[in-house]
């Protein structure tokens, strides 16, 4: 069991966060789209990578390509504050989905993290996982969790990866600021 931050901050010690997974997690994070102002249309619900359309309060629609995990223990007994999803090559999973980011567009790992009454969502560079033929980690802290789940949201590195840490009313923050860090002139 490991470390966990509840929605006001606080630590909570050997105390094991909620698992969703498959369905029940897409259904969770569409309707947290929802209640933030978003309007989702699945393409691809079934197989990971999920692809879906997303506007915001009838604006700019995005096309996502989104590997949606819970976030879980990263298995280390001696790091109790470690937390984890576990990803796959795009690439060697379906090359067509791997998609370049513009300001339209984008591929992305999005972690949910539930503890309690606290929902945080954690977001990865996608493009730094495309090199490998295994299944890989992206990590995130409790630090980090706390940090997101208190400022609402937090931009900074664990174990020299970026993350994005952010409150799910934040998605769009975290979105145009995922797409300005990715992007690529068309």
């Amino acid at each position: 069991m490991g470390n966990n931050v509840c929605s006001d901050g606080t630590i909570v010690y050997n105390s094991p966060n909620e698992i969703i997974k498959g369905q029940p997690l897409k259904d969770k994070f569409e309707s947290l789209m929802k209640m933030n102002g978003f309007t989702l249309m699945w393409v691809n619900k079934k197989n990971a990578p999920s692809e879906f359309e997303l506007s915001f309060q009838k604006h700019q629609t995005y096309r996502i390509v989104a590997y949606l995990k819970c976030v879980s223990e990263a298995g280390w007994s001696d790091k109790p504050s470690m937390k984890r999803v576990q990803v796959s090559n795009v690439r060697l999973v379906d090359n067509e989905k791997y998609i370049d980011t513009n300001f339209h567009q984008t591929n992305l790992i999005l972690g949910i993290y539930f503890f309690r009454d606290n929902v945080i969502m954690v977001g990865w560079d996608a493009y730094k996982y495309v090199y490998h033929n295994k299944n890989r980690s992206c990590y995130v802290d409790i630090d980090a969790l706390k940090l997101g789940t208190v400022e609402g949201f937090h931009q900074g590195e664990v174990s020299k990866q970026k993350v994005w840490v952010f409150t799910p009313n934040n998605f769009k923050y975290f979105l145009d600021s995922y797409i300005k860090y990715n992007n690529i002139e068309s």
